[in-house]
């Protein structure tokens, strides 16, 4: 089984009670100040990743994610939130997501603010890499 979008997002409901509701997955609510989109992230190219030998050698796989932190008109309170769900994500390793074990998740450098929308609020985004096993070998 491939890591999901859905299992990505389930997971992050469930490590802060802040985002129930809040959470969506390929786009946000504009409507609401303050929730959290998870995206494909459409950075990620290049080949697959395939061990020598093949797929039945190869035992993990990447999936590289974005979080998009939509968080209140406040700055100081939006730079905040970025850093909780960073810090929850760094040096993460060795858990579920919704039934797919993960290794490690890379959130990168730091979360990267990317200005305000229309209505003010202000967005942060988390480049996610996440390596996990493959449960189809």
């Amino acid at each position: 089984m491939t890591l999901t979008l859905e299992q990505v997002a389930g997971w992050l409901l469930k490590q802060d009670a802040e985002l129930n509701g809040r959470v969506t997955v390929g786009a946000i609510d504009a409507n609401l100040d303050r929730c959290v989109g998870v995206y494909n992230d459409n950075r990620a190219s290049g080949g697959q990743r395939i061990c020598i030998g093949g797929a039945a050698c190869t035992r993990y796989d990447y999936k590289q994610v974005t979080l998009r932190v939509h968080w209140t008109t406040n700055p100081v309170t939006a730079e905040k939130k970025a850093a909780e769900l960073y810090e929850s994500l760094y040096g993460l390793s060795h858990i579920e997501m919704g039934g797919v074990r993960v290794v490690a998740v890379d959130p990168g450098a730091a979360p990267v603010p990317v200005g305000r929308d229309v209505k003010k609020v202000y967005e942060y985004v988390i480049h996610l890499k996440i390596c996990c096993e493959r449960n189809d070998v």
